[in-house]
């Protein structure tokens, strides 16, 4: 059995659009920025919607900040963790007029050399959720837009950040990532594991928008037992992380 359980799922049209809710609801007829951070920490939100001249938004999946800045406005929001929910605020932002996403989260580490508060830009990702195969036919790795990918490497290096670049394994079930499937991808070199990357880039591949993603190392997978780690280095990381999203998306 293998998902879809519908064979001819991605040449299917669907029942249900994301511009066919925003018509159903006229006071979500709004415009955002084409480009867009997707935070998945709260305090980075909390901190870049005190700037002066921020709009808020509220929209089917949350709220939605215009965040102004020298060179226009950029859209930030804080998106939920995993891979379905995740999807369902993007495809709402395209609906809104969005096409240009960077998503800065955690990940955990599948090699020995990492340590927290590292910074890793993906390059491809492995797709072991189940949102991406309702976009896209099965396959086992798929890839982030390459323009906006090297644009936010190029921002990291403007502002002396070291980072790593490679591949990332998503999935959804947090509580089964095994033993055996960690020391698998450790082998064939996968760095990271979290659990949006890979759904975000099939929509964005679908719907025909730039979608990039960068995570900060937050624990490992390699020494057990687990714990996650408390290192003060994650926080500036991921503030680091923003602001290179930012020049990223101005670039």
């Amino acid at each position: 059995m293998h998902v879809p359980l519908f064979k001819k799922k991605t040449g299917s049209l669907a029942v249900i659009n994301p511009s066919d809710a925003l018509t159903s609801a006229p006071r979500q007829r709004f415009l955002l920025p084409e480009g867009v951070i997707l935070a998945y920490d709260r305090r980075i939100v909390e901190r870049a919607v005190r700037a002066r001249g921020v709009k808020r938004f509220d929209g089917f999946h949350g709220s939605y900040y215009s965040v102004p800045t020298t060179r226009g406005s950029f859209c930030l929001t804080k998106i939920p963790s995993g891979a379905s929910v995740s999807a369902l605020v993007l495809e709402e932002l395209i609906a809104r007029g969005a096409k240009r996403f960077i998503s800065i989260g955690w990940a955990g580490t599948l090699q020995d050399d990492f340590h927290a508060g590292d910074i890793v830009v993906c390059t491809r990702a492995i797709r072991d959720e189940g949102t991406s195969c309702h976009y896209l036919k099965a396959a086992k790795f798929i890839t982030p837009s390459p323009s906006l990918t090297r644009q936010l490497k190029s921002s990291l290096l403007k502002a002396g950040m070291e980072f790593r670049t490679g591949s990332s394994w998503t999935t959804d079930a947090f509580y089964r990532e095994t033993v055996d499937e960690v020391k698998r991808y450790q082998r064939e070199g996968v760095l990271t594991v979290e659990m949006e990357a890979s759904a975000l880039f099939a929509v964005g591949a679908y719907r025909k928008v730039d979608v990039a993603a960068a995570f900060v190392i937050c624990d490992s997978l390699v020494t057990r037992p687990w714990k996650e780690a408390t290192s003060k280095r994650i926080p500036g990381s991921m503030r680091a992380l923003f602001e290179a999203a930012k020049g990223a998306l101005r670039g």
